[in-house]
């Protein structure tokens, strides 16, 4: 274990004496970090970085041949070398030089050793994670991998060891938190893309808080308010013929919400869609995308806009009939956590025949999003079900025995050794199953907590892979799709194009084949059914040149409802992705900055039918001057979540508040009912309640003093203008980019750790997402063989060395949508790691 100096952090994070010496010597540190060594300039005069190599030579033993780096003038490295390993070499040397404090806090977070470098600030996270035991999973990933896919991360590894060896001082965190880095091995490579599985898979935890919901609730009432389908649903071409229908809405004869018992206060939802506060900090290592830091949920029911939180992204491709040129052109902007450093690392990679350019993530090889020359690929999150609860049954006599298809069978129990910085190790004891550690639970109809065991394709390590490795070998669009197909990583929906002019779509990862259950809620497996992990995945969607000329995705049903049902129900509102399709069916003549253009486009079209409602409800003259200053402002109101746009403010508000009541209303209505108590309500689409709303259906209105919907609309409108929505959207949509350890920082060095924007244009359901914690994490738009007119922009800088220029440096462009070339530019320093001789 590594020694750490003494120190403490309570969970309110105060600074104690000790704190402010240590800052003080920080701050000395990086004085002399800037001033006393002799600093690398770039073209401009600039300092490259305080602490990372940038010129001369550096000799190991384990590249090969010469391999000559260079940096342009934001930091932005090009790799030459003679092979693949010797190029993975330098990469993990370039990523542990410049990213190394976030590649470990991204293998601690999904190992659960987080409490060992930051302590007991960390340890709900560390208790939360262990129950997955990931590190035990990534261990036994390498040695289930091919010999090409072991080089390759061995050669990763060692460079990311001697990039953290050449460094001319730590990472200034570990000196705040008094600690070092450590060395990395093959399987924190793996714990990395773990994490990101964490993070973009967490459907387990919603039909936990959703299971009473799903098992109890009456079908009609069930399938009406859990309908994935919308009035802008737009999935990818020719994945669906023809548009579904959408159930009736339920008479009074089966749901009447009027005339029901008060509810405790305890029981109620947030007003206006806020959602519940989180607890403690949040050491997730893209901030504001994971979950909570304690061990099991708050018991709140989320609220609608629970989808501003929620990792997405969007990507799309046009092909040779839409460009100007008759090439096809890709676009990707992934929406992840809004962090210094950012989520990526610029890079490109070079050895003979092969040319990568993009986004690499810091803790793995390769290029994840970007161009090969001969294909592009851009990815965003599935949103599918992609986890279920293996319910238990335990013996009535016998708390500690479980039911099986054998009878009733005993628990076994592991125990966890949580390592805690400044304080002794903590035990974890868990229980484990024939299906694995209980790690998961959900509350029944009578409000009881049972146990469950997770089941996920990210603790079984024969269901996860590196062929995304692949892509690198790929020249056709055919071979691309069949790579990514074969990709067993976080479940994605892939859009390719290809030098040629042609684009596709699939989706990668394993895919559950679920057979007779419903993934919704909790099942057993007591009657010897087999789990879904031991079958082959599920058939996965593929589109190849569609006639349309485009495919789009946004984290939205992209399938037909039979395929989208075996994949998942609880997809992202799919307006972002009806604005794109609906620009792009226009678009005839594109280049990149046109896609670009798209990707900064903060039009919010699902928005319009409640606009609609409130403006309805409000006469021109009415006596309330509140409401006609409400309507004033949506009648001026450009559909647009910009900086200045009151009415996006307003509709945000009140669009919450109404959907929530409806939802209380319902969960009310159920526990009178004999359904469930304090029953969780899930808004999976707006349809519904729009629907019940604009029909004007007097057994959905809420109980309350309002006697008809008009009354109840301009009630929750009232309320919002009462809370300050009567305001421009920039007021609310205020952008900080922030370490995720800065929380952490005494003062002035957490200053040094964020960096404040301000107002900021964006919305989660608009195609430019930018609201406080998210945002398009990269803008990447490309052709391949034309990567000199590609564009990428990216949050932060290249550095996650707080007084480097590099650190916030390419920030400007990113928020101003300004195109910066994909390509690196001119070399401003340059050095060569070479066998010794």
């Amino acid at each position: 274990m590594t020694s750490h100096a003494p120190h403490s952090v309570s969970s309110s994070f105060r600074c104690t004496p000790r704190d402010i010496v240590r800052a003080a010597c920080v701050l000395l540190l990086l004085i002399s970090l800037g001033r006393g060594l002799q600093p690398a300039l770039g073209i401009d005069g600039r300092v490259i970085d305080p602490t990372v190599r940038t010129s001369g030579s550096l000799s190991s033993a384990e590249v090969s041949a010469e391999v000559t780096v260079t940096y342009d003038g934001f930091g932005v490295p090009t790799v030459t070398a003679a092979n693949r390993p010797d190029a993975y070499f330098a990469e993990g040397y370039l990523h542990a030089q410049n990213r190394y404090t976030q590649m470990d806090l991204s293998r601690r977070f999904a190992a659960g050793e987080l409490s060992e470098l930051l302590g007991m600030a960390a340890l709900g996270r560390d208790r939360s994670a262990r129950k997955y035991r990931m590190r035990q999973t990534a261990r036994a990933v390498i040695e289930m991998l091919d010999d090409a896919e072991r080089a390759a991360l061995a050669s990763y590894t060692q460079g990311v060891n001697a990039g953290l060896q050449d460094l001319s001082a730590p990472p200034p965190e570990y000196t705040v938190l008094g600690s070092a880095p450590t060395q990395w091995s093959e399987e924190d490579s793996v714990l990395v893309m773990l994490a990101f599985m964490r993070m973009l898979d967490w459907t387990a935890e919603k039909e936990a808080g959703y299971a009473g919901f799903y098992t109890n609730m009456p079908v009609a009432i069930r399938e009406f308010i859990a309908t994935p389908l919308s009035r802008f649903d737009s999935p990818v071409a020719t994945l669906e013929k023809q548009s579904p229908s959408i159930m009736p809405i339920p008479t009074r004869d089966a749901i009447m919400l009027r005339e029901l018992e008060p509810v405790p206060e305890t029981l109620m939802l947030p007003p206006g869609g806020g959602g519940p506060p989180r607890k403690g900090m949040d050491l997730h290592p893209f901030p504001g995308t994971g979950g909570s830091d304690d061990d099991e949920g708050d018991g709140k029911q989320s609220s609608p806009d629970d989808e501003q939180a929620t990792p997405g992204s969007n990507n799309w491709a046009v092909a040779a009939q839409r460009t100007h040129d008759g090439r096809a052109i890709l676009a990707s902007d992934p929406h992840l956590g809004l962090t210094l450093p950012g989520a990526w690392y610029r890079i490109r990679l070079l050895w003979p025949e092969h040319d990568l350019v993009g986004l690499s993530i810091p803790g793995l090889p390769g290029v994840v999003i970007g161009s090969n020359g001969h294909v592009a690929w851009g990815f965003t999150n599935l949103t599918g079900d992609l986890q279920d609860l293996i319910a238990l049954e335990l013996n009535p006599e016998n708390a500690n025995e479980y039911r099986t298809v054998d009878g009733w069978e005993p628990f076994g129990e592991t125990v966890e050794l949580i390592q805690v910085r400044d304080a002794d190790p903590v035990e974890l004891p868990l229980r484990t199953t024939r299906w694995g550690v209980v790690n998961g639970g959900y509350e029944d109809a009578s409000g009881v907590q049972q146990e469950a065991v997770i089941e996920w394709a990210g603790l079984h390590p024969e269901l996860l892979n590196f062929n995304l490795f692949d892509l690198e070998e790929a020249k056709t669009l055919e071979e691309a799709l069949d790579s990514l197909g074969s990709w067993y990583g976080p479940p994605q929906n892939a859009v390719v194009v290809s030098k040629d002019g042609r684009i596709g779509y699939t989706i990668t990862g394993f895919l559950p084949d679920r057979r007779g259950v419903d993934g919704r809620r909790p099942y057993g497996l007591w009657d010897g059914s087999d789990s879904w992990s031991t079958r082959p995945s599920a058939k996965r969607p593929v589109v190849i040149d569609p006639p349309t000329g485009f495919v789009h995705t946004a984290n939205n049903r992209t399938t037909d409802v039979t395929t989208a049902r075996r994949l998942g129900y609880d997809w992202a509102n799919p307006s972002r992705a009806r604005r794109i399709a609906d620009v792009l069916s226009l678009t005839t003549d594109a280049d990149e900055s046109d896609m670009l253009e798209l990707q900064m486009d903060p039009t919010i079209i699902s928005y319009g039918p409640w606009k609609n409602l409130i403006i309805e409800s409000i006469a021109a003259d009415d006596e309330d001057e509140s409401l006609r200053e409400v309507r004033e402002a949506l009648l001026k109101w450009n559909g647009r979540a910009e900086t200045d746009q009151v009415g996006v403010t307003l509709i945000t508000d009140a669009r919450g508040r109404m959907i929530n009541d409806i939802r209380q209303a319902v969960s009310d209505w159920a526990a009178q009912a004999g359904h469930g108590t304090a029953m969780r309500i899930p808004q999976t689409s707006d349809e519904p309640y729009l629907r019940v709303i604009e029909d004007q259906k007097m057994n959905w209105l809420p109980e309350g003093p309002e006697s008809n919907w008009n009354e109840w609309i301009r009630s929750h409108v009232r309320d919002s203008v009462q809370s300050g929505a009567l305001s421009p959207w920039g007021e609310r949509n205020q952008i900080l980019l922030e370490s995720p350890v800065a929380v952490m920082a005494p003062p002035p060095m957490d200053r040094m750790l964020r960096m404040e924007l301000g107002s900021q244009s964006g919305h989660w359901n608009a195609p430019k997402v930018l609201a406080p914690g998210i945002g398009a994490s990269a803008r990447l738009v490309v052709s391949p063989g034309r990567e000199d007119e590609g564009i990428l922009l990216t949050p932060g800088g290249q550095s996650g060395h707080p007084l480097s220029p590099h650190y916030r440096d390419l920030t400007k462009a990113w928020t101003e949508g300004s195109p910066q070339p994909l390509l690196p530019g001119t070399t401003a320093t340059s050095f060569t790691i070479a066998p010794p001789n």
